[in-house]
């Protein structure tokens, strides 16, 4: 069973009620989903955290580079956000 849509075939556009419910249907996902990973990332930070304790010696460049690797990896997932955040002035041309 093909699911190939045909060349000749085109959809009706979306009335803005269905544009809206859709919108709504994507955030509701965005944020079951954000939230639990969201918790873990944390929960995962705050255990890095924990490195610093009096059970544990570390280096000023270990420290440093644990520093830079959560840095980088909150930046990078931000400037993600920020590539995909649609605004009017994005639209207008």
């Amino acid at each position: 069973m093909s699911t190939k849509k045909s060349p000749g075939k085109k959809r009706a556009p979306l009335t803005e009620e269905e544009k809206n419910k859709r919108e709504a249907e994507k955030i509701a996902a965005f944020h079951k989903l954000a939230t639990p990973r969201v918790r873990r990332a944390k929960k995962a930070i705050e255990l890095v955290g924990n490195l610093s304790g009096s059970g544990y010696a570390s280096t000023t460049d270990q420290v440093e580079k644990i520093r830079t690797v959560l840095t980088d990896a909150v930046t990078a997932t931000m400037a993600r956000f920020e590539k995909t955040k649609k605004t009017e002035d994005d639209i207008l041309i």
